[in-house]
């Protein structure tokens, strides 16, 4: 198999699911699972750690619990903290996976679809705001299938999710056991880089396996990938776009550009030169990109989203 095919199914993956019984089965919960998410809110950052803790009986569902445990540095003044949220709790029935509302006022102790699993194309579900209200938008499904990852044999489900005017940027990617890549833990509204605040992947592993995001910072890695002292912010515009983008550089800075489509597949490389480097991306399919800016140490200086239309 060669790299870019196996790199491929490697970063298929994109979204959640998990079902705690049976080997080949367990595609939510299995032994030892657990995620870490950065997540950079301008004057705050760092990683959220879930763990997957045990099943325990909840309204007369097997029920999982997983812990969330914050370590975040912030900015003004500079400290750092570590605390745990509530825990989420979760059950799996026919292929759906669900989360036990804990927060609405409008109907507390409930269980609200996260991700459609079995789905098939033409099925859609409304994603779950953090304080459990459903959203405006849904995730309609376009594509299901399965991808094999170290002898797993995983389903996904590919959809797009419009927002609340109907305008699609966002197509995210659920696949059994991993997570998402770029959103939330639990799939909350799901639009990244908005209310979500850039929560992304790190990496996930269990008992059997485990994946790191290309490109990402160390799992527990506080401070995640921020910008260099000095260097500057990278920018991309228009954004969404169709043929291609401009990339805004700081004076003087030389760098090179690298962009991933929703799989972690490097798509796109290019040398940067200039204040504002044209970047043409006609060819490629519609969707949501990752561009990274490296200096020429092949260091991280900025990092963002872009959206062919």
């Amino acid at each position: 198999m060669d790299k870019a095919m196996r790199t491929f199914r490697i970063l298929l993956a994109a979204f959640l699911v998990w079902n705690c019984t049976g080997m080949v089965a367990q595609t939510w919960c299995p032994p030892g699972a657990t995620w870490w998410f950065g997540f950079d809110y301008g004057q705050s950052y760092g990683y959220k750690q879930y763990t997957y803790v045990g099943d325990s009986l909840v309204q007369g569902y097997n029920a999982q619990k997983i812990t969330a445990e914050v370590h975040v540095h912030y900015v003004n003044p500079p400290a750092d903290d570590v605390y745990m949220e509530s825990p989420v709790i979760t059950r799996t029935e026919n292929g759906v996976l669900y989360r036990l509302q804990t927060m609405t006022m409008a109907n507390p102790n409930t269980w609200d679809t996260l991700i459609w699993f079995s789905a098939v194309p033409g099925n859609h579900w409304n994603g779950l705001r953090p304080d459990d209200f459903e959203c405006y938008s849904r995730y309609e499904v376009t594509d299901t299938g399965h991808v094999a990852l170290n002898g797993l044999n995983l389903r996904y489900v590919r959809t797009y999710y419009p927002d609340e005017y109907g305008d699609t940027w966002y197509y995210p990617v659920f696949i059994e056991r991993i997570g998402c890549v770029y959103g939330t833990f639990l799939n909350a509204c799901g639009l990244p880089g908005a209310d979500l605040a850039d929560t992304t992947l790190r990496c996930y592993q269990d008992a059997e396996f485990s994946y790191t995001v290309p490109n990402a910072p160390p799992c527990d890695l506080v401070a995640g990938i921020r910008m260099v002292p000095g260097q500057g912010t990278a920018a991309v515009f228009p954004n969404p776009g169709t043929s291609g983008f401009t990339v805004n550089l700081p004076a003087g800075q030389r760098a090179q550009l690298e962009l991933t489509d929703a799989t972690g597949r490097l798509v796109l490389v290019a040398r940067l030169a200039g204040r504002q480097p044209q970047i043409p991306a006609g060819h490629l399919a519609a969707g949501t990109y990752v561009w990274t800016v490296r200096n020429d140490q092949n260091t991280p200086i900025s990092r963002g989203r872009w959206v062919k239309e």
